[in-house]
């Protein structure tokens, strides 16, 4: 169940940087022309009463919405512990923290889809991290590399731009 709360203490609002990371060996790229199972993408966050929404900071970066909120009680080393769900897809584009943008495209879902769970925790109020609960596909050049669920990291830091 989500706990009401003021985002605007935690993560807030603007702009942040958003890295998806598969497991290349779960995900089954370990082929010799692969999908890429990485992919940074500039994020806005909107707070509100129950959580964040993360959009991509222009449309460079997809056409994805991903909603996180906070749980009851206190996670490990008394982190917060977050529930979401994400829809939609990303595109590798961040040029922040020396990242080289390939164009690797991540879909969570396809449009009219059942969004994908996610869990997380917010160790600090400048980071939130996890995994999606459910299957993510990574593709670039017409290759496609399907990762189940629990394969996908994220993290959601405070951006280097302001």
């Amino acid at each position: 169940m989500p706990l009401p709360f003021s985002g605007r203490v935690a993560l807030g609002d603007g702009r942040r940087s958003l890295t998806l990371l598969g497991d290349s060996l779960k995900c089954g790229d370990v082929r010799q022309v692969q999908a890429g199972t990485s992919v940074s993408v500039d994020v806005m966050v909107s707070s509100d009463s129950r959580g964040w929404t993360v959009h991509a900071l222009d449309s460079n970066g997809g056409s994805f919405e991903i909603r996180i909120e906070r749980m009851l009680g206190s996670g490990m080393f008394g982190s917060v512990p977050l529930s979401g769900s994400a829809q939609g897809y990303a595109i590798d584009s961040s040029t922040e923290f020396f990242n080289t943008p390939t164009g690797t495209v991540l879909t969570f879902a396809p449009p009219g889809g059942v969004p994908v769970p996610l869990s997380g925790q917010m160790p600090f109020a400048s980071l939130a991290t996890g995994e999606f609960r459910g299957a993510i596909a990574f593709s670039r050049n017409d290759v496609v590399a399907t990762c189940p669920a629990g394969a996908v990291l994220w993290s959601l830091t405070n951006s280097s731009i302001p």
